[in-house]
């Protein structure tokens, strides 16, 4: 099926939302361009209403029902130029999910480098540990932002800081097996709800969080013998852990500059084994007893293990819901049928 004959030119059809949905769940690949144009029809609507609010005043003969149908006739016009060539942008978020080259004199944009400089949040991330993101192709990675894991042992006077991957590591380092994000989360995904049903949050904070330490999987810390070590959150071993560890060097943020350390960090043989570790650590941790009264609010469950000290970077709270809310997870998530995931 195409992403034409998913959704249709009439914005009042709610019949479309019902196809697309059965499109995600049956992993038809129209069901993502379908989606990014469904985004796509949002942000040129978002479009017309700044531009209507931008207007010197109301006009003479103006009144509330004039309003409503100015709204309305925006919509339609939004749906209907997203079916067309619309802006490009629904053909970039689909190049950017699927990390699908660009064709030999195809443009995403017009104007690409400006629409970069105006759009951030729909360029890839490149680097391990930032929500920001980096023009196409994705450059030679750059040294991230630190993020931090508080040690479970609670006997210590002053609990250690466990950071992720280091913020520059060599090319060669990079994982040679990496993801596409929307790969990344589909993989990520039950692990992510089977935990996040146990600490009471959105899963997609959950991924966001491990998208976040891991630059989406393409820095995931591994084993000596190169396997990879399902690290997805940054957590140190410390004397008391008696499961598989690795050394890596890590970036601290120490009396707000950043520094260089080489730390322990737990290995594990599953992904699933991963999740399940992540919760028993919160759980165990006096330290974010505070964070898991979060009302089942992701931003706030964030917002708590920065403040109890689970990273060193200043922004880790702000850079998972930056991820967390940003259109890659939302149509990742649409195209995998997890909408409110």
């Amino acid at each position: 099926m195409t992403a034409q004959k998913l959704t249709t030119d009439n914005v009042n059809d709610i019949s479309q939302f019902t196809r697309l949905r059965a499109a995600a769940r049956a992993q038809d690949p129209a069901a993502l361009k379908a989606a990014a144009r469904q985004f796509e029809a949002l942000f040129t609507q978002e479009l017309f209403k700044s531009m209507r609010a931008a207007k010197v005043g109301d006009d003479l003969m103006g009144s509330d029902q004039g309003a409503m149908y100015q709204d309305m006739f925006d919509s339609q016009m939004a749906q209907h130029l997203s079916q067309g060539r619309g802006l490009g942008i629904a053909d970039l978020l689909v190049r950017q999910l699927q990390h699908a080259p660009l064709k030999a004199g195809a443009s995403a944009l017009p104007a690409a480098s400006a629409a970069n400089a105006a759009m951030p949040e729909l360029r890839p991330l490149a680097q391990a540990g930032a929500a920001r993101f980096l023009p196409l192709p994705p450059a030679t990675v750059s040294s991230p932002s630190a993020s931090a894991v508080g040690s479970a042992n609670t006997t210590t006077a002053t609990p250690p800081l466990a950071a992720a991957s280091n913020a520059a590591p060599a090319a060669a380092e990079a994982s040679a097996d990496a993801l596409p994000p929307v790969q990344f989360i589909k993989n990520l995904l039950p692990h992510a709800e089977e935990a996040a049903r146990e600490l009471g949050i959105p899963a997609r904070t959950l991924v966001a969080q491990a998208a976040l330490e891991t630059g989406w999987g393409k820095h995931q810390m591994k084993n000596a013998d190169g396997t990879p070590s399902y690290n997805f959150f940054g957590i140190k071993a410390d004397r008391n852990w008696t499961g598989g560890r690795l050394s890596k060097h890590t970036t601290e943020y120490v009396d707000g500059s950043a520094q260089t350390q080489v730390a322990a960090f737990r290995s594990y043989a599953s992904p699933k084994e991963a999740f399940k570790d992540y919760v028993a650590f919160i759980k165990a941790n006096p330290r974010y007893a505070a964070a898991l009264r979060h009302g089942g609010d992701g931003r706030r469950y964030a917002e708590g293990l920065q403040r109890a000290g689970y990273a060193t970077d200043p922004a880790y709270a702000q850079k998972i819901q930056k991820i967390s809310a940003g259109p890659t997870m939302t149509v990742a998530l649409a195209a995998h049928g997890r909408v409110m995931a």
